[in-house]
């Protein structure tokens, strides 16, 4: 069972990065997202097959910004 939907892990990492997009995280995602970015890489393949939610909304910031992961939040929503 996942701790939120893949839309909820997508606006709580945009709300953590202060995208007008997000919403803000709960204490608990706040401290995952952070644990995310101190990773190394084999600790994120780690912590993305214990939360798979966040995977992909990881990886297209990380790939292509906050700004293209708000889009593909409003194509998720529709």
């Amino acid at each position: 069972m996942s701790f939120m939907t893949e839309i909820e892990a997508a606006e709580a990492l945009l709300g953590h990065y202060q995208h007008p997009a997000g919403v803000r995280p709960s204490g608990f995602a706040t401290r995952l997202i952070e644990a995310f970015e101190a990773a190394d890489p084999a600790n994120t393949i780690r912590l993305m097959t214990g939360f798979p939610e966040f995977a992909l909304p990881i990886r297209i910031c990380n790939a292509r910004g906050t700004d293209a992961l708000a889009a593909e939040v409003k194509v998720w929503k529709a």
